[in-house]
């Protein structure tokens, strides 16, 4: 699984996080963990506090009503999100975006 993330990763992923959220702390570090494996590297970081808002307004143009929501963005389009958890597991998740968002 995780060499089809390799060969199919690309585009950056926005990852809104509350650390006040138990799903947070369940699904990031599986996130970080398939990155890491996978070899991804653009990801930005997004923390929001418990009205899912962060002081800059990052999270304004997404629409964020839960955490954590992973979002996949390739040339400035959204191609699909992971919210709150994947219906599998996060590779499942992961690659499902992925491939996509090569349609």
């Amino acid at each position: 699984m995780i060499e089809l993330i390799r060969e199919a990763r690309g585009g950056e992923w926005l990852v809104f996080f509350g650390s006040w959220c138990s799903d947070s702390w369940r699904e990031i570090p599986a996130f970080l963990k398939t990155a890491d494996n996978a070899g991804i590297d653009s990801i930005r970081f997004y923390g929001l506090d418990r009205s899912k808002k962060s002081p800059e307004g990052f999270e304004e143009p997404f629409s964020i009503t839960l955490v954590p929501t992973l979002i996949l963005v390739r040339e400035g389009r959204e191609v699909g999100r992971i919210e709150e958890r994947p219906s599998g597991s996060m590779e499942d998740g992961m690659l499902f975006l992925l491939m996509k968002s090569g349609e």
